[in-house]
């Protein structure tokens, strides 16, 4: 079986979960030669493909930032997923967002991850006219089975887009560092963990309630 990738995450995200999520399960794949896959993408400043061995994208003005960059990379990308996408050489897509833009350029089945519910929970947290949730829906109802990472979000998903549980698989998220020893880590990484420390995870976006994290830390620091 071949599994074709498109470029959507990485054109979008310089770092972040969801890409880290796409670039952990092809590298995987590439290690264990379990299957076959491809990424179609041309060009990305993504962090965690920085070291890749299983993609052959270039960088795009990775040090300079200008009006239209970020439209610049995506449609550049897009173009050439839909190049990849018509040549129907694989047997499943797994598209890495929600853009349906694929489905007019093939017939072959597709797999879609779902991470969370939070445009549809919070939408006052994002600007009105944002697509995320309809593209969602769209791609929900078409997929041929859909990933959720926890059965909370496969609860939200089945609440929010009215999707019949039996589409839905839970798949927990995996952590690419289980096994590792301390021999396995440098002496900085040493130190944070012999260290007493706070660890956000997240961006500071507001759903994320980093204010709430801090706020709500502030009295140990205060007692320290």
């Amino acid at each position: 079986m071949k599994i074709l990738y498109d470029h959507q995450i990485f054109s979008i995200q310089d770092y972040g979960g969801i890409s880290r999520y796409f670039s952990e399960l092809m590298n995987q794949f590439y290690t264990r030669k379990q299957l076959s896959f491809e990424l179609a993408l041309r060009y990305s400043n993504n962090s965690n493909l920085a070291n890749s061995v299983f993609s052959v994208h270039k960088n795009l003005f990775k040090d300079r930032n200008f009006t239209g960059k970020g439209s610049l990379l995506y449609y550049q990308n897009k173009f050439y997923s839909i190049k990849h996408i018509k040549k129907n050489d694989y047997d499943i897509i797994h598209p890495t967002y929600y853009d349906p833009y694929f489905l007019k350029y093939t017939k072959k089945p597709f797999v879609l991850t779902i991470f969370d519910m939070i445009h549809e929970i919070y939408p006052e947290y994002f600007p009105k006219g944002d697509k995320v949730s309809a593209n969602k829906s769209n791609l929900a109802e078409k997929a041929e089975k859909i990933i959720a990472i926890s059965q909370n979000t496969k609860k939200d998903i089945i609440n929010f887009l009215h999707i019949d549980q039996e589409k839905i698989e839970v798949i927990y998220l995996g952590n690419s560092m289980v096994g590792n020893t301390t021999e396995d880590l440098n002496e900085t990484q040493k130190k944070i963990i012999d260290s007493k420390y706070f660890l956000f995870i997240g961006t500071r976006q507001s759903y994320k309630n980093f204010q709430f994290f801090l706020s709500s830390i502030l009295s140990l620091f205060e007692n320290d």
